[in-house]
């Protein structure tokens, strides 16, 4: 969902609007998880996400994962405890929710 950044342009494009029918078609075929990551076209994906899904939250699962570099710095990429807290809380603002059902902090930068 979103795009952001030439790389995520490549996985495709979707608006609140499109992203609505698309989460609509799969709630009805039974799928009930969503993955995101805090790094998928920057946040935005998260975003989208979280507008589609505020409506039927007590109805799916949120996974979503941290770990990817978020801006320059120390403090802003890999699995210390201050980037992961601050990736959680990130993560939690721009889906509109305050908890998630999955968190996945695996460091894969190194």
């Amino acid at each position: 969902m979103g795009s952001g950044n030439e790389f995520f342009k490549g996985f495709g494009s979707s608006d609140v609007k499109e992203a609505t029918r698309l989460v609509d078609i799969c709630v009805e075929a039974g799928l009930s998880m969503f993955d995101s990551a805090d790094a998928y076209s920057s946040g935005l994906a998260e975003e989208t996400l979280g507008k589609v899904l505020k409506r039927r939250r007590d109805q799916v699962l949120i996974s979503t994962k941290g770990t990817f570099a978020m801006g320059d710095g120390p403090n802003r990429v890999g699995s210390s405890r201050f980037h992961l807290i601050r990736s959680v809380e990130d993560s939690l603002r721009r889906l509109g929710t305050d908890y998630v059902d999955l968190f996945n902090s695996t460091d894969l930068m190194r």
